[in-house]
């Protein structure tokens, strides 16, 4: 190669290198003080707009022109201490105020697209790395505040840009607290390891009549170890995992846990007006089809089904316990009254276990009862009325403590004018001895020997009574009094002569009964339910309304000649 080609690609080679120093030192310059510039203008801009109330902190902020990146390390958001405290005490602090730190912020891939008149504004990437927002809700109000008009997202961004697209955001690790504060209680909401991904986040002048929840396409959240103390300090809820896919309508929720903050005994003690000490778990529950245009826009839950598996559910009464006793509603009640509109296709439930405990007045062990691998489907469960004489439909099935398999069908209403419930049902052959853990405590009496073959019922109940129509067949029945002494062997004698110890008797044909029983409205639906099977049981085995009509006199004629003979004692 000759001399002046070797001298050519020299000063080509030092012209290229002098460009990209000279280019280089532009870039460092312009993106300097780009990068100061952004940051002090976002840092007043937040302080203006928000009339001094918020401080932004920023600790770096890095802009790579070439590639479209900014990356802001370091993000603070506070209230100002001054500002706040000077408007706490003249009444005029806002009802709602956010704390916020980001560990970073990351845009990737930004694009600024010049209009005629306003611009567009693209991101590829949106990446919040553990932000912590905690969000407090006060009940101070003020006039300035109830007259300021609520500005869209839409309304704020529209001076200056048109639309703003991003197509992913991706926070990870984050943390939220909601805090409530009233005049003498706050309470708190926490959810931690929020994972959370959104596509195609666009605002624009069409977004607020698009029906996209938060402007997004689809909603991918994840959070992990939720508590939460509910209001009353009677109860702590945690939840194990939540899932949410808007794209999908799915929602699942693993490992929910209702635990009492109180033992079952000092329960009642403790809480106010919360005598019934109650303990839940729920190992899954699955949604789908759920409309989440529905709930955030319309105010109504709609959804194709929701799957609940592995309940375990117990229950204490302690009658002991003096309270202010209050008109209970119907189970079904408190839908009719929900301020939400609600429509679920299909509800099922999978193996639930359900334990009722009672301590009587004068009783020292509580009767127990249980109900274990239940399985239920509602169908049309809803509140939402549509025509005359709408029900819903519940179809259950399991065993009556582990052994009666018991089959039965509920008819509930939607609309509150339909007063009336349907319920039909069926229960296996059983020990009748099993039923010992619920009637000894109440009666001091047990069940000696007997064998339930199976019954069936119907009932036609209101929430002022209920019919009922009953066939229970059992054989070999005998009861003991648990009393010693030679006064109660003449009771068992006569107890065991009063009832009928067989369904049908030998040469007779079955009894099946009717009968009507008044609800107390004080008391809750299962203790209804309750009372309503138990004076068919008990006519049943030959204990009619004669023979205890017959009993209370005699109870009531040996009373009175007890008084007579203490008189004539004195």
């Amino acid at each position: 190669m000759p001399w002046f080609k070797k001298k050519t690609w020299k000063i080509i080679l030092f012209v290229f290198l002098v460009i990209i120093l000279i280019a280089g030192s532009i870039h460092w310059f312009i993106t300097y003080r780009l990068e100061k510039n952004i940051k002090s203008q976002l840092e007043a801009k937040v302080t203006e707009l928000t009339n001094g109330f918020y401080r932004l902190k920023i600790h770096s902020l890095n802009v790579h022109l070439f590639n479209g990146n900014l990356i802001i390390k370091d993000i603070s958001l506070h209230p100002d201490s001054t500002i706040f405290q000077m408007l706490k005490s003249s009444g005029k602090l806002p009802s709602h105020y956010i704390d916020a730190d980001i560990k970073s912020l990351e845009a990737t891939g930004a694009r600024f697209i010049k209009k005629q008149i306003k611009g567009r504004l693209d991101f590829s990437l949106l990446k919040i790395q553990s932000p912590d927002i905690k969000f407090t809700e006060t009940e101070e109000k003020n006039s300035e505040e109830k007259n300021k008009e609520t500005k869209t997202l839409y309304k704020i961004i529209s001076p200056i840009l048109d639309t703003i697209l991003v197509k992913n955001i991706r926070i990870n690790d984050g943390k939220f607290k909601y805090h409530i504060k009233k005049q003498t209680d706050t309470i708190t909401y926490a959810l931690e390891k929020i994972n959370f991904d959104v596509n195609n986040f666009l605002v624009d002048s069409l977004s607020e009549i698009s029906r996209r929840i938060l402007y997004c396409e689809n909603i991918h959240l994840q959070t992990e170890n939720i508590h939460h103390i509910l209001p009353g300090k009677a109860y702590q809820i945690n939840i194990g995992k939540i899932g949410l896919k808007t794209i999908d309508s799915t929602l699942n929720i693993e490992n929910i846990r209702l635990t009492p903050q109180y033992s079952k005994y000092e329960f009642a003690h403790k809480i106010v007006n919360h005598p019934d000490w109650m303990e839940l778990t729920i190992a899954k529950i699955n949604c789908k089809g759920i409309g989440a245009g529905d709930l955030f826009f319309d105010k109504k839950i709609m959804m194709d089904s929701l799957r609940i598996e592995n309940i375990i559910f117990n229950n204490f009464k302690n009658q002991k316990i003096v309270i202010t006793h209050h008109k209970m509603p119907l189970i079904y009640e408190n839908l009719q009254k929900a301020v939400i509109p609600v429509y679920i296709k299909n509800i099922q439930v999978k193996n639930a276990n359900i334990t009722y405990e009672e301590l009587s007045k004068t009783g020292n062990k509580p009767g127990i009862i249980n109900f274990s691998e239940v399985d239920g489907t509602f169908q049309d469960f809803t509140n939402i009325v549509s025509y005359d004489k709408q029900y819903i439909n519940l179809k259950a099935r399991g065993k009556l403590m582990g052994e009666g398999l018991i089959n039965a069908t509920f008819r509930l209403p939607v609309s509150p004018d339909n007063d009336h419930f349907h319920v039909q049902g069926t229960l296996g052959p059983m020990n009748l001895q099993k039923l010992n853990s619920i009637i000894i405590p109440m009666i001091d009496a047990e069940i000696k020997s007997g064998h339930l073959d199976g019954m069936d019922f119907t009932i036609d109940a209101t929430s002022k009574g209920a019919n009922l129509n009953m066939l229970f067949l059992y054989n070999n029945l005998s009861v003991k009094v648990l009393k010693d002494g030679n006064k109660w062997a003449l009771i068992n004698k006569a107890a065991n002569l009063l009832i009928k110890h067989d369904n049908p008797d030998k040469g007779k044909e079955v009894r099946r009964v009717n009968t009507y029983h008044t609800r107390d409205p004080y008391h809750s639906t299962f203790n209804y339910l309750w009372k309503i099977m138990l004076p068919g049981i008990i006519e049943t085995v030959g204990y009619t309304k004669d023979k205890q009509e017959k009993v209370s006199w005699v109870k009531k004629e040996i009373n009175i000649f007890k008084k007579k003979i203490k008189k004539t004692n004195r």
